[in-house]
């Protein structure tokens, strides 16, 4: 059923705006509002607190059968809520929980995960972005890079270090930021996912109180990997309805072009190219091949 209801979904409000998404680099705004009156802009987050309540393989349902349509258009709600809700709903206080998560469910406000920077975007542990004690507060300082609706957020989930930066892992925070003007953000041209607002971010000296360090050093590392775990999952189910998108359409042109007298699936070299393509465990009829469990 959950198949099935965002197939729909994804069939009557996606496709017609993923040329749009694509070649404008257009980011579908309204669209995002949509996903969260049907409570899938953060679907792992409970019911309670706008999202859906599903376990990791409803999630990867919703973001394959959304990719079918648009890759960008899933990309939204794997950001939104696997990787920002997931750690903010996981590890922070009740009063950030209940301030932030329901705007972010509802597709009122926009999140963004800032983890990697131009000095190390895979060395996670390895970040020169700082969160220092001034005057009762935290001030950040530091660049964010290639951070996924960066452009349009409302909140920066920001991770930087308290401390030296030769403790790596070890002294990593995190900290969710709203939007202001001591953050500035410039756009980044993507070959893919356009449309998704990836954007250079900015922290020039941002403040925050002490309930806003969600994940203070002991815990700051791990809420970011528990959140890639998460979110790793989820972009493979993203490429899955991708990939599942693409084939269908290939089998569908190849069924329907004619070359000397039959359709050209009916050719050997142009099946094997096809065949090669599947997989997932799933059954095909392919003029012949009727019945071949392929696994790829």
């Amino acid at each position: 059923m959950l198949r099935r209801t965002v197939r729909e979904f994804a069939s009557r409000s996606v496709a017609p705006l993923a040329r749009k998404i694509d070649t404008e680099n257009w980011y579908p705004r309204e669209l995002v509002r949509e996903m969260g009156k049907m409570g899938i802009l953060v679907p792992n987050v409970s019911e309670d607190m706008g999202g859906a309540g599903l376990d990791l393989l409803g999630v990867s349902v919703v973001l394959e059968e959304i990719a079918r349509y648009s890759g960008s258009a899933s990309l939204i709600p794997e950001v939104q809520g696997t990787l920002v809700s997931h750690v903010i709903a996981k590890y922070g206080s009740k009063r950030v929980v209940e301030e932030v998560i329901p705007k972010l469910a509802s597709g009122d406000a926009i999140g963004a995960f800032a983890l990697s920077e131009p000095c190390c975007g895979s060395d996670a542990a390895n970040i020169e972005t700082t969160i220092e004690r001034q005057g009762g507060e935290w001030v950040v300082k530091g660049t964010k890079m290639w951070t996924t609706q960066g452009l349009y957020a409302d909140y920066f989930l920001l991770f930087g270090r308290i401390g030296e930066r030769s403790e790596r892992h070890r002294n990593i925070a995190a900290i969710p930021l709203r939007r202001g003007s001591y953050i500035k953000t410039n756009p980044i041209e993507v070959m893919g996912f356009r449309g998704t607002g990836t954007a250079e971010v900015i922290l020039d000296s941002c403040r925050a109180g002490d309930e806003d360090l969600i994940a203070p050093p002991s815990t700051g590392f791990k809420a970011a990997m528990d959140a890639l775990n998460v979110g790793r999952v989820a972009i493979s189910a993203l490429g899955i309805g991708l990939a599942e998108a693409a084939f269908e359409e290939a089998y569908s042109f190849l069924t329907q072009r004619t070359a000397f007298g039959r359709p050209v699936i009916e050719f050997q070299g142009i099946q094997f190219s096809l065949i090669g393509s599947i997989y997932i465990n799933r059954t095909w009829k392919i003029h012949g091949l009727q019945g071949c469990r392929i696994i790829y």
